[in-house]
């Protein structure tokens, strides 16, 4: 807007006509963030009632305003001289007119919101919406309360927060009002007001250019809340209101007589139940964002679901006692298939059961969530012939056996070696170089070379058709390479190195004394991070006030407690290990006596949040689990307050296990999600009960698996917010599957990827099971890549059933020959004796400092991890076993040099510049790398191949710490 000043008629012609031109390009005079303007009221004439209402309770503010008709805002010109927007409770807003609200915004524009904000508008409208608030309604509050300034909830070296989060008005006895809980999307959202005695739960969400108030502003609600809080707003943004002038009488366009809207199907959306007694934590903090689904057409609205598939029990506003709660379970009407017609049956007390008419599960279906991968490579003796691709496929074995035990060999007699990469008259020729046998291993080097020679020779004996040669020896120097693995030495280089102490081992130990044992043995190990079982079935290890009861066999002790007391003392971590949706589990019933009938302690208590599949189970009859509905509001609210109550224990990390949908068949003959919440979610999306769509649906059914899978990463993301403002030092970990991604989102709803690459965790643990190497190598190195990463670190998984001891540290050593993070084992009872020795003699440190934990300092772990490199490729060169010209080594040495000491720079001093010196010099000497060791990787493939992996995982890292440093 032009300011009012004295003007000469030809400057006013001039400005005229130049104003009249910019307006008709549709480019604006002036930036908006630049213009001293009135407040902006937008008026949804299909809503005349409710606008009267707001139009008095602005009047009897006094302040400002100037009308402007939402159906009139068409492009960026009709808000022309706006700097600041209020939108009271709109609930219909067109794409094109959030479309130009965005634009605006981006200009500089501010806004000010009430209500439920784009409730009946498309999810690309609301998507919209979300970017310009930087939050969204999620749900109504079941009883009126009053919004309170949100204290205290500003970290120290957080700056912009308490500009953000101050400023609301002090009122001592002001009324309650009917609200909404608000979510907030981004990292920039603030939580600046709480609703009293309802969970400190977001009444009020601020960003640098949005407020958002969570109640119907101006109806039914309080005049004295409404107007304190608006006037405290605009005097946030800049335009405090003035309490004796009256309102701006503006003329607006005639409104048009209002029209029936449409009925739309919404999900029922109750509140977060609330706990009858003081939890012992601080209030979960809400900040909770969920990213917006992806768009999805949306249809008319159906028809009400004609029976929803839960139990007709009424919800509970509070959270049960810890005493286990045994009402009687009304089942649900089961689903019917997509195939079938046939109306459901009387309901019974079974737990689980079939529709008339419809096949038993298919049996060709697996549920492979308890599954180990088998052997890439099944060699067996004999004069079986030996095809060509297999014979390549048996020497690749042997060339990648033998050097994972060269690798091994030489990192075990590398640890004190000095960095010295300044040897002169290196040029050597293959074959002519030194032995590693001058280390002390002569029988060792000459294993190594008797493989070389059957690994030269193999592809002959197969021409010769001379299978039972080739097999026999193939199978000899495999075991020969077994049994002499090299198992002495300290291992260096800073890794994560994991384990999964399962509730079986817990309850096994009794007491917090039986406990210590199992503690002494993982820190003679070596162990540095502990994934502590402490949700299993729906049943919490410690005494909760949130969950219905305590696991029985562990009644009487506190073990989380207990757990990160001796892990701390040890200097380990404690990361709490949680069953996300899986909330019961058949065999746990059994060890507490439950009958057959038991469904869980979670579902016993809320009926309505199961997951149901289209047969109308309320069991998964693969894996004998139970399952919550990911979509259900109430229960993810309530799994968000057990992690809140969790993270008051102190913990360092949370792992989150089941997190995604049972297995089902991609065909559409087995499938989940027909819960209540999500059938009444989808259907508002789409208009369509997804119990009447199946594969041959291709749009509708892409569209319900985009759906679900939404359903998964949302919650992610909730708990991903939460961490990040409320326990920013506590890692977020995912225990996910390795399966192709696109499986995955066909068949478990899983895309791990997304939440990798947004940032919502902080380390992949991908169940990465296999009986043998070759299968393990093949599984994990995909899921390596920076494009499936982002800045997220990995560490793949062993799961130690069935497998030989050796195999299992073979396996340990793929995994450092490839860009990882380190390992995680599965699990504590599994590692015997040998195994547990060998983790004393290589992982437990001789030094009196611990190594860093990558996740924990990730620039000190990429300096540790490049020393490491750097003190082996120093013993080759002494021992004369690496192939490089003086020149290039020269060249190599001084690049090594250099980027050793900006390594060291960014851990004592990280800094964005820094880091970005180091991840540039970084890229150089891995060139320089590729050049220098064309000659060693002539020799030993998998050895520079494997070098190469470990100079991509210190790249790993530095992404990981920038992520750190700019959060």
């Amino acid at each position: 807007m032009v300011q009012r000043r004295s003007q000469t008629f030809f400057q006013q012609i001039i400005l005229g006509t130049l104003a009249s031109t910019i307006l008709q390009l549709s480019i604006p005079l002036t930036c908006l963030s630049q213009i001293n303007t009135p407040l902006g009221v937008i008026r949804d004439s299909e809503q005349t009632t409710e606008w009267n209402s707001i139009e008095q309770r602005l009047k009897a503010s006094r302040i400002p305003y100037q009308t402007l008709d939402l159906n009139n805002i068409k492009s960026l010109a009709d808000l022309q001289g706006i700097g600041i927007l209020f939108l009271p409770n709109l609930t219909v807003i067109k794409t094109e007119q959030a479309k130009v609200l965005q634009e605006w915004a981006k200009q500089g524009g501010q806004v000010i919101a009430s209500g439920p904000i784009a409730e009946k508008s498309t999810p690309l409208v609301r998507q919209l919406l979300r970017s310009i608030l930087g939050s969204y309604w999620a749900f109504p509050l079941t009883v009126p309360a009053k919004p309170q300034i949100a204290k205290n909830r500003c970290r120290t070296q957080d700056p912009i927060c308490a500009s953000l989060t101050t400023w609301g008005p002090i009122q001592a006895n002001s009324n309650a009002v009917d609200g909404g809980v608000l979510i907030p999307t981004t990292l920039e959202s603030y939580t600046a007001g709480i609703w009293e005695a309802s969970g400190s739960s977001p009444a009020v969400i601020t960003t640098q250019k949005a407020t958002y108030l969570g109640w119907r502003w101006g109806n039914q609600s309080s005049a004295e809340v409404d107007i304190a809080w608006l006037q405290a707003a605009l005097s946030r943004h800049g335009l405090a209101g003035n309490p004796t002038t009256t309102p701006v009488a503006t003329a607006t366009v005639p409104v048009p007589p209002p029209t029936a809207p449409a009925t739309v199907i919404r999900p029922v959306t109750p509140p977060p139940p609330t706990s009858t007694r003081p939890a012992p934590t601080v209030p979960i903090a809400e900040p909770r964002p969920v990213p917006p689904p992806p768009p999805i057409a949306t249809r008319p609205a159906s028809a009400p679901l004609s029976q929803p598939t839960t139990p007709r029990v009424r919800p509970m506003a509070t959270i049960p006692s810890p005493r286990p709660v045994t009402p009687a379970i009304v089942p649900l009407t089961p689903v019917s298939p997509p195939r079938s017609t046939t109306p459901p049956p009387a309901p019974s007390l079974t737990a689980t059961r079939t529709l008339p008419n419809t096949p038993a599960v298919p049996s060709g279906f697996i549920d492979p969530s308890e599954q180990i991968a088998p052997a890439g490579l099944e060699v067996q003796p004999g004069n079986q012939p030996i095809e060509e691709l297999t014979a390549i496929a048996m020497r690749q074995e042997l060339i990648d056996l033998l050097g994972r035990f060269e690798n091994a060999l030489i990192a075990s007699n590398s640890g004190n070696i000095p960095i010295n990469l300044q040897v002169a008259s290196t040029q050597l020729i293959a074959g002519t170089g030194g032995s590693l046998a001058s280390a002390n291993f002569k029988k060792s080097d000459q294993i190594i070379t008797k493989a070389r020679e059957i690994i030269k020779n193999f592809p002959q004996l197969v021409a010769q058709q001379n299978w039972a040669e080739a097999r026999h020896q193939w199978l000899e120097i495999r075991q020969q390479l077994w049994q002499n693995y090299p198992t002495e030495g300290e291992r260096l280089g800073a890794e994560i190195r994991a384990v999964w102490l399962d509730r079986g081992t817990i309850v096994k130990a009794r007491s917090e004394a039986g406990l210590a044992q199992v503690f002494d043995r993982l820190a003679a190990a070596g162990i540095n991070t502990v994934y502590f079982e402490t949700i299993n079935a729906g049943y919490p290890i410690y005494p909760s006030r949130i969950a219905p009861a305590q696991n029985p066999l562990t009644q009487g002790w506190n073990p989380l407690e207990a757990a990160v007391k001796l892990a701390h003392q040890r200097g380990m971590e404690l990361h709490a290990w949680i069953w996300v949706f899986a909330v019961g589990n058949d065999r746990h019933n059994q060890l507490l006596g439950q009958p057959s009938s038991f469904l869980s302690p979670v579902i016993q208590a809320h009926p309505d949040w199961i997951n149901i599949n289209n047969y109308g189970e309320l069991r998964n009859t693969r894996d004998r689990k139970v399952y919550l509905d990911p979509a259900n509001r109430e229960a993810r609210a309530y799994l968000m307050r057990l992690i809140n109550e969790i993270t008051a224990y102190n913990v360092d990390g949370l792992q989150l296990d089941y997190i995604r949908y049972p297995f089902q068949d991609p065909s559409g003959s087995y499938t989940y999600g027909y819960g209540k919440a999500g059938r009444e979610q989808f259907q508002q999306l789409t208009g369509v009960d997804p119990v009447n769509i199946t594969p041959k649906n291709n749009q509708l059914w892409n569209q319900w698996l985009q759906f679900k899978t939404q359903q998964v990463t949302s919650f992610v993301a909730e708990v991903s917010q939460f961490l990040k403002q409320q326990k920013p030092n506590v890692i977020l970990s995912v225990a996910v599957f390795s399966n192709p991604e696109q499986e995955r989102i066909m068949k478990i709803q899983q895309q791990w990827e997304v939440w990798a690459k947004n940032g919502y965790v902080d380390l992949i643990v991908p169940m990465t099971y296999a009986m043998d190497t070759n299968r393990l190598q093949r599984i994990t190195q995909p899921l390596t890549q920076e494009q499936k990463l982002g800045s997220a670190l990995i560490s793949p998984a062993i799961k130690l059933l069935n497998i030989p001891e050796i195999v299992a540290i073979d396996q340990l050593q793929s995994l450092r020959d490839l860009p990882t993070g380190g390992y995680s084992i599965f699990a504590v009872d599994s590692i015997g004796n040998n195994l547990q020795n060998y983790f004393h003699r290589t992982q437990n440190n001789s030094s009196k400092t611990q190594p860093p934990i990558p996740y924990r300092q990730p620039f000190a772990a990429a300096h540790d991890r490049y020393l490491a490199l750097k003190r082996e490729w120093s013993f080759l060169l002494g021992n004369e076993q690496l192939w490089i010209r003086d020149g290039e080594l020269k060249a190599l040495s001084t690049q090594a040099e250099d980027l050793a000491q900006t390594l060291k720079q960014l851990e004592d001093n990280p800094s964005p510049q820094t880091l970005e010196i180091a991840q540039q010099k970084l890229t150089t000497f891995q060139k320089q790398f590729q050049i220098s060791m064309r000659l060693q990787a002539l020799e030993r493939p998998y050895q520079v191949s494997s070098w190469g992996n470990r100079l991509a995982s210190i790249n790993m890292l530095l992404r990981y710490g920038e992520r750190r440093i700019k959060n």
